[in-house]
């Protein structure tokens, strides 16, 4: 428990009849009740109520109040209707928005325009192909509506051996502000060369680059071709390279995010299955200060070396990529709340495309190997937490798939999904394996209606 301020109550805490704890927890510190866990021992110690030091790394919180940024989502209500640009009334700039044509030009014409003019630009709901990359300049303000799609498209976002960013937000170095609202980052193809955003910008305070309500969609909708039987194998479908990469020099605020590579077809009537393969999740290797509050991703992924004298709160969520949902590497002052992750179904056990397959031939530095698994251990490989010291995790869940690619979903499954899932969808839980204690110091192993969830964590 943190950051509790209590005036008038006499009793914080009760235990039966006991009082345990009594004041306010204040930021810097935390109670805790429970096992605890030594970073030389995995046997548990018993925490029967007690105040701990949780420092809060200066970069990350308010000077004044140690809080950490929780910042609305800009409503932009003080710009007049003469600073606010319709992407699709722009008559020098033609854009159509309907998931055929290419707006790549356009776009970027008016986004520079409107940032040198200090500009809002808004997008009417709709499909807008990009087929090169799209730069947001400092002093940009975006704002979809009802989730208007920006969707890669086209041959040079291909080639896996050569990542490029569909969206990049600032180049190298770049200062200022850039926002984004209500917005879906998807591919129109199989174009495993995508990344679909790639924010290089930093600016002065949280929330000077931000992004609210944006979310990362790969196959199983209307507007792609990341469907049907062409991608009910994910060794077939090597659908995108990243959802999203925070690079070295960018200090970001993301809240409300989800990052989903599909696993049914949302816009089937009868929900059938299909598997893209993405490759990563979010690859954040930011330093100025990172917050994620709200977050859909699957598999933690923390690398050795990135905290140094900083630490990260981890709880956040992505679904179903090979190599991982969130890969910390190198990074430093991160705060991620709110996690929920996911590995792809097909993963678990039975599953003979083991990863890094079928991305082993194009290996990014920051990738994982996974060359500390057995040659044929399934389980342990949808979960990766590895070499990471100081890793706070609240509120977080992670599933891990224990069988290989489920029986084809029906619209009889789909009915079921608002209960208990599908036998076909989950397997039993994992037994805990000897390979898993070699790079974990605590293992947590939990079950629940959705199936098994193998949370791991080092401290």
């Amino acid at each position: 428990m943190e950051n509790k301020h209590l005036l008038t109550t006499p009793q914080t805490i009760k235990t039966g009849t006991t009082t345990t704890l009594t004041g306010s927890v204040t930021p810097g510190n935390a109670w805790i009740r429970g096992n605890t866990y030594s970073a030389n021992s995995a046997a548990a110690s018993r925490a029967t109520g007690q105040l701990i030091k949780a420092p809060r790394p200066p970069a990350l919180v308010n000077s004044t109040t140690s809080a950490y940024p929780a910042i609305p989502p800009p409503t932009y209500a003080n710009y007049p209707l003469s600073s606010i640009v319709n992407v699709k009334s722009v008559s020098s700039h033609p854009v159509s928005g309907d998931g055929v044509a290419d707006d790549t030009a356009s776009l970027q014409a008016i986004l520079n325009e409107a940032a040198a003019d200090g500009k809002v630009v808004y997008f009417p709901h709709g499909i807008y192909l990009l087929t090169d990359t799209l730069v947001i300049p400092p002093n940009s303000r975006l704002v979809g509506e009802a989730w208007s799609q920006l969707s890669a498209s086209g041959a040079k976002f291909a080639d896996a051996k050569k990542p490029r960013a569909m969206i990049q937000v600032g180049d190298k170095g770049s200062k200022g502000v850039a926002q984004l609202s209500d917005f879906i980052f998807t591919v129109a193809d199989i174009l495993p060369g995508t990344v679909l955003v790639e924010v290089n910008m930093s600016g002065a305070q949280a929330g000077d680059v931000g992004f609210w309500n944006c979310h990362f969609l790969i196959g199983g909708a209307k507007g792609s071709k990341v469907r049907g039987t062409v991608c009910a194998k994910a060794e077939n479908c090597l659908a995108a390279r990243l959802s999203l990469h925070l690079t070295e020099g960018s200090s970001s605020y993301w809240e409300n995010v989800w990052s989903w590579v599909a696993d049914h077809d949302l816009d089937d009537a009868a929900g059938g299955n299909v598997y893209p393969g993405a490759a990563g999740g979010f690859l954040v290797e930011a330093k100025g200060g990172t917050w994620i509050l709200g977050m859909g991703v699957g598999k933690l992924r923390v690398c050795e070396g990135w905290w140094r004298e900083n630490y990260a709160e981890a709880n956040g969520y992505t679904e179903h990529h090979v190599l991982y949902q969130v890969n910390i590497n190198k990074a430093e002052n991160v705060f991620i709340g709110l996690q929920e992750g996911e590995s792809a179904y097909w993963q678990g056990k039975g599953n003979t495309v083991l990863a890094p397959a079928p991305w082993k031939d194009s290996l990014l530095e920051s990738d994982p190997d996974f060359s500390w698994c057995g040659a044929s251990d399934a389980l342990v490989r949808p979960l990766d937490h590895q070499h990471a010291s100081r890793v706070l995790t609240k509120c977080s869940v992670a599933w891990a798939s224990t069988s290989a690619y489920p029986a084809p979903r029906t619209s009889t499954s789909i009915a079921s999904a608002s209960g208990t899932p599908p036998p076909a969808r989950r397997g039993p839980c994992a037994a805990t394996t000897a390979k898993t204690t070699q790079f974990c110091t605590t293992l947590t192993r939990s079950c629940s209606f959705m199936g098994s969830a193998l949370s791991i964590t080092r401290t």
